[in-house]
């Protein structure tokens, strides 16, 4: 089985629901930092750093971001599941997110150490 390795971002983040058909704040442009925008007919959410001031929003805090390092084969398969697993047994809710090259996934920060610790032990390695 292949080692995956992941990367913790050094950030706090938050998911926001945003009003309805909201604009991406163009400040996060600016940032050097993680964020995810996504707009749907029903809803409008956006995921970024927690010391971001986003105005009109709910918001749920305290998560961290790990992002999955090195370029992924699309039509790899099992990644995902093996991710699930390990948060699902330590009673970790887990938020994905997929770019083009890579993917990141949010859990909340108080399973954080308890989470490093069992995906070592699955065969993923921690890098800088």
């Amino acid at each position: 089985m292949k080692k995956l390795e992941l990367k913790l971002l050094p950030n706090q983040y938050s998911i926001h629901r945003l009003t309805k058909k909201s604009k991406l704040p163009t400040f996060l442009y600016k940032m050097d930092s993680f964020f995810s925008f996504t707009s749907t007919e029903e809803e409008t959410s956006l995921i970024c750093d927690s010391n971001f001031k986003i105005d009109n929003s709910l918001k749920d805090d305290n998560w961290s971001c790990i992002q999955l390092v090195g370029q992924l084969n699309v039509e790899e398969t099992g990644i995902w599941s093996r991710i699930t697993t390990v948060c699902s047994d330590c009673d970790c809710a887990v938020l994905t997110v997929t770019t083009f090259k890579t993917d990141f996934f949010l859990v909340k920060t108080p399973h954080l150490e308890k989470l490093k610790s069992r995906f070592l032990e699955k065969n993923f390695t921690f890098v800088e």
